[in-house]
Formats: structure tokens, sequence, C-alpha cells
């Protein structure tokens, strides 16, 4: 799931209010203030992610290759040949 971040700690480093993040769908406990609003409190812990758009309002592209990783393989190091 997915919302905007309304208000956050004092000592909560990374996310501010506006941001878009996203959720588990059984995250926070749900709340409804006097406006009728409903929202959700919630541990920063339960945030996955923040959601990062460019300017057009859309996400960026996925890059087309991710960089290959380095394998290390330590059996093979270790053999004498």
């Amino acid at each position: 799931m997915q919302g905007t971040v309304i208000a956050i700690g004092p000592t909560v480093e990374g996310i501010k209010p506006g941001d878009t993040v996203l959720f588990p769908k059984f995250a926070g406990d749900d709340v409804e203030f006097e406006m009728g609003v409903p929202m959700k409190v919630m541990w920063v812990d339960s945030i996955l992610g923040i959601l990062k758009y460019v300017d057009d309002g859309k996400l960026p592209d996925a890059p087309k290759e991710l960089p290959a990783k380095k394998r290390t393989d330590k059996k093979s190091a270790n053999r004498k040949a």
C-alpha cells in the first residue's frame, strides 16, 4: 500500500512530510480524527520504501542492465593446481 506522510517524529531521518511511502497492508493502526479522514499511525520501521518521482510525475526508468557483480568463489581460490 502507499500513502503520504503527514507528520513524523523529531528523531527520524530520511523521511519528511509530503513523501509518498510504501508500507505493508496491515502495518500501523487505523485512526480517524475529528475531520473524519481515515489515517494510519505506524512505526518508521514499517515503511518499506519512499517513492521518488521525476518532474513529470512519473517514476524514473529502471536501468536497462544491472551492473554485473563480481563473484568470488572461495573454494576455487583455495585450491592448488
